[in-house]
């Protein structure tokens, strides 16, 4: 199993289908086609140039769905050559997240198991045009989610993440020359006084392993000229929050501190939880554990992922990725032999 699981996985990552590249998206959905042959099912759908692939074995009502996505960030040339140094493959794309795939689509064209698999071209950017769409759009409901993204070992059973709030505050002041400063109103000054008043008030010591709230500046945009005092001055705030705290308790903390400025939702992305006594994720638990011989780990991320929209359309999730390191980095591996556990698991799962 492992030999079928390296081949494809070496074909699948060959191809450079970096977001946004159309063709070699649908390249990539062709050679999933092509492999899995006609005993199965394929639904096409695009959303502004970026193509989905829904797919299920023919005269099979799946009641559970794998979610994979076979976009990658961009990289040098030659590491879309895979490569392999004892159990570990290299190549952009092999942990993130096309090795996945591959043990995916292997475990489906072997077992014709109850699953639809879901694949798409955009995780990288978002998915608003992938699983996103696809959810608007379509009209399932699997009982079950198991999404095989990340690197952390399929020990490692993610049931819940962050939500996430990104705001714009903008400061207003009064333009002059830099030289009679004294005739403006400097709104870049303002946000400054803003942001230390923020630090002392959420900007807090935050801990890796502590499920709260964090508040990230992360980008400030001010003036059009370096002899102009600026009237116009722009912070934009990454907010990851818990079930704790509600959109508008922060919306409402934040106008507290920085009133006048006015303050603006740019974006926002709810939060992601499975109840770990879930039966399908207990028997997935059971399972993994089987297969690999140690206890799971039942933990959360901090950062946002597809789970949170099944969370958003009621659909019981979890997030559990073969072993791998340095995503989106040169060196990016991914563990042949937890490839294939993850196919065994899948094995047991649905036997």
């Amino acid at each position: 199993m492992q030999k079928e699981i390296l081949d494809l996985t070496k074909k699948l990552v060959a191809i450079a289908s970096v977001s946004g590249d159309e063709k070699r998206a649908d390249e990539v959905l062709s050679l999933v086609k092509k492999y899995l042959g006609s005993g199965f099912v394929y639904r096409e759908f695009k959303s502004a140039g970026f193509p989905s692939l829904l797919i299920k074995p023919k005269a099979v009502n799946p009641r559970f769905m794998l979610v994979g996505h076979i976009d990658v960030v961009p990289a040098s040339p030659e590491m879309f050559k895979l490569s392999q140094k004892g159990d570990k493959l290299f190549g952009r794309g092999a942990g993130d997240m096309k090795g996945a795939v591959a043990a995916s689509l292997v475990f489906l064209k072997k077992t014709k198991a109850p699953f639809w698999l879901l694949l798409t071209s955009d995780e990288e950017l978002g998915s608003e045009n992938g699983t996103k769409y696809f959810l608007q759009r379509v009209q399932i409901k699997p009982q079950f989610v198991i999404i095989p993204d990340g690197d952390g070992g399929l020990n490692k059973m993610i049931t819940r993440h962050k939500g996430v709030l990104v705001l714009k505050i903008t400061f207003h002041g009064k333009a002059a020359h830099s030289a009679y400063l004294w005739e403006g109103g400097n709104a870049l000054i303002k946000m400054g006084r803003a942001i230390v008043d923020l630090d002392k008030k959420l900007f807090s010591q935050y801990r890796k392993d502590a499920w709260h709230i964090t508040y990230a500046p992360t980008k400030a945009e001010s003036g059009d000229a370096l002899n102009k005092i600026p009237d116009c001055a722009s912070l934009y705030l990454n907010i990851r929050r818990t079930e704790k705290e509600s959109v508008s308790s922060i919306v409402r903390e934040i106008k507290k501190i920085v009133s006048p400025a006015k303050v603006e939702i740019l974006d926002e992305g709810g939060l992601f939880f499975t109840d770990p006594k879930n039966k399908y994720f207990q028997h997935l638990q059971k399972s993994t554990e089987e297969v690999t011989g140690r206890k799971c780990e039942i933990t959360f991320e901090h950062g946002a992922t597809d789970a949170r929209l099944f969370s958003e359309k009621k659909i019981p999730a979890v997030m559990a990725a073969p072993k791998g390191g340095k995503l989106h980095a040169p060196g990016e591996w991914v563990s042949l032999k937890s490839l294939e556990k993850l196919y065994q698991t899948l094995v047991d799962f649905t036997a």
